[in-house]
């Protein structure tokens, strides 16, 4: 999130992040499914909410 706010107080218009910058690579299954996080769970959404000020457009995977 912080990458995000500092790319939109440098006037950056898009930010690309790729799919492993949230929450790391793995190929353990279990890792995986542990570090997950549902489009309408609390967390993402309160996520969208800090984030909804912000101009720059992130591009996540």
């Amino acid at each position: 999130m912080s990458d995000l706010l500092w790319a939109d107080a440098h006037g950056v218009d898009l930010a690309l992040f790729s799919e492993s910058y949230l929450q790391g690579h793995s190929y353990r299954q279990s890792l995986i499914e542990r570090r997950a996080v549902s489009l309408d769970s609390p967390v993402f959404l309160s996520i969208l909410e800090k984030l909804a000020p912000t101009r720059a457009t992130a591009v996540i995977g």
